[in-house]
């Protein structure tokens, strides 16, 4: 059966990947992107003069704090900011988008975008085929469960 005869989605980005396998780290970034917005404005991080350069700065003056902690036996995220509160990590994360954005340009097209988004297939010739799983092994009965973001549909035999 051809599974596209209903949904065509084949071959289109997969948004979900970043919020299911990210979703901490971005809600901490979000975290820093509204204090920004409570302490300046809503998107006025757009107009820095100089933005680039200054986001840059700022993301390694939060890097060397979250490193130095590091260094005194405190891992990644046991270093925040003192004015916000926020994990240092999270600003730099912030910093690092900005910069971005702002060296992609306002507004990028899609289909510029899609340019940009497009890569090369990486190799997959390590991969080794998984054991099956047992859920009723002892371990696996208190592992968390892992969301099938693209579950096969269930055929229906006779009855």
């Amino acid at each position: 059966m051809n599974d596209q005869k209903f949904k065509a989605d084949a071959g289109k980005r997969r948004p979900s990947l970043l919020q299911m396998w990210f979703a901490k780290a971005l809600r901490l970034v979000q975290a820093t992107l509204e204090y920004g917005a409570i302490k300046y404005e809503p998107g006025s991080w757009r107009n820095v003069p100089d933005g680039v350069n200054r986001y840059f700065e700022a993301a390694e003056r939060h890097r060397q704090a979250r490193l130095l902690a590091v260094q005194n036996g405190f891992g990644h995220t046991d270093s925040f900011d003192k004015e916000s509160n926020l994990m240092h990590i999270s600003h730099e994360v912030f910093n690092l988008l900005a910069i971005m954005e702002l060296e992609l340009g306002i507004p990028v097209d899609d289909d510029e975008l899609e340019a940009l988004a497009a890569f090369h297939m990486p190799p997959t010739a390590h991969k080794i085929e998984a054991p099956p799983i047992d859920n009723n092994s002892p371990l696996r009965r208190h592992a968390i469960p892992v969301l099938d973001m693209h579950p096969k549909p269930q055929v229906q035999h006779g009855r």
